[in-house]
This record gives C-alpha cells, structure tokens and sequence, in this order.
C-alpha cells in the first residue's frame, strides 16, 4: 500500500499517494537513532517479544546499498509462489512485481520519505514512511513487508513500534494513514489490533501500470485506514 501539491476538489489516485510527497521534512531522518535491540522490550499493546525467535533484532534507516535486498524482501512478502510462505502473500490476486529498485531508489532520493529496516544478520522487515500528502500532520505508511520466514514471531509488531516512533519524531505527525486491497480482511483485522480504523475512503487500484503488479481480477480496489499516534504531550 509519495512535492506538495495545491488542494484539489477531486481524490488522489493510488500513484499519486504512493508516488508524491510534501516537500516539508521537519528533521533530516538520519539523525533519528531507532531503539537497537528488541531485547528486554515489550511491543505498545504490552505483548513481550520473544528474544529466542527474534534474536538481536535490529532497526536502522536503509541506505541506496540495501535496495536490492529490500527489493527481494517486499517481493518475497507479497508475490510469486515463494510468497506463499507467508501469510501475508498477494499471489492469488496479483501477478508481477510490487516495487523494483528503479522505484525504491527514486523514493529513497526524496528528502521526505526514508525507509526504515529490522535486520539480524539480514534484513527480515521493511517499511517506508513519509509526511501525507494532503496533511502535514499525519504520516503515510507504506511498504510494509516482513520476511516470510519471520512472520508471525513478533518482528512485524516490533518494526511498527519503531514505525511509530519514527513518525512522530521525524515527521512530527500525529497521526498515520495507510492503504491496503479491500479483499485482504486478514491483514485489514491485523491493523485493526494495531488501534487502525477504516476511514470509509477508497481508491482505484492502479490498473495498466505494471510498476504496480498484474491484477488477476478486475475488481480490486483499495481501503484507508487511520490511526492516532501517542505523542510526547499525551
């Protein structure tokens, strides 16, 4: 699921949210120091991590050098048969790629939008986030990805706790909006457990640009969804 633009009377396309972005960072994202260890942590709803399956899990902002292993991560996570390790896989409606490092690389030029990694001897999750388009105060999040292998050991909670953090430190938001296909109630339930609500805005899948995957249906769509941040006044 990226230069600010004058209002307009009619809704952002998919591309558009994904693909433009204020030009308003408050702090230079490099100078955020993300928490180095999961050891000893507990996740913001009060699950503890488990250390044994998560061993030393760390967070780091990525640099060009990591694109093509996040490249592979985001694919690995999302589409083609080897996808189907995970939970979180799109195989069964989408075919092609999710991002390509042409992409990520123009992403990660922009001032305003980094992307943040949990790693252990590799890196096993990704996400990216960056000042909404449309809302100074809230973040957009996007690319959430978490290694096949390492799903559902906790790395996905830890790497949204640090998502979090980053948000409100970086981008001095308050808030954080995401967008996700409307078939996917799994992951859809998931945010809603991480304190996200369906904001009852929608938007076309971007259909014919293959930047973005080959649909194997027609009907596809994708949902918004928000969640209000805990800030240092709260």
């Amino acid at each position: 699921m990226q230069g600010a633009d004058a209002p307009t009377t009619e809704s952002p396309t998919v591309c558009d949210r994904l693909l433009t972005r204020s030009t308003d960072l408050r702090h230079n994202p490099l100078e955020f120091q993300p928490d180095s260890t999961t050891q000893g942590k507990t996740t913001t709803n009060g699950t503890p991590l488990d250390s044994s399956v998560v061993p030393h899990l760390r967070f780091r902002f990525a640099t060009p050098h990591d694109i093509p292993a996040i490249v592979d991560l985001v694919q690995s996570a999302y589409r083609g048969e080897q996808s189907r390790a995970g939970w979180t896989t799109e195989a069964d409606l989408i075919d092609g790629q999710r991002i390509d490092a042409t992409m990520l690389a123009e992403q990660m030029d922009k001032p305003q939008t980094f992307v943040l990694v949990a790693e252990t001897d590799r890196i096993v999750g990704c996400c990216e986030l960056t000042t909404h388009h449309a809302h100074p105060d809230t973040a957009y999040f996007g690319m959430f990805a978490i290694s096949p292998s390492m799903q559902s050991t906790g790395v996905g909670r830890a790497l949204m706790d640090e998502a979090e953090v980053a948000a409100v430190r970086e981008l001095g938001a308050n808030a954080m909006e995401l967008v996700t296909i409307h078939l996917r109630s799994d992951v859809i339930a998931m945010y809603e457990r991480r304190g996200f609500q369906l904001t009852g805005e929608t938007y076309p899948f971007p259909y014919g640009d293959e930047r973005f995957g080959t649909p194997r249906r027609d009907d596809l769509y994708l949902t918004e969804m928000r969640k209000v941040l805990r800030t240092p006044n709260d």
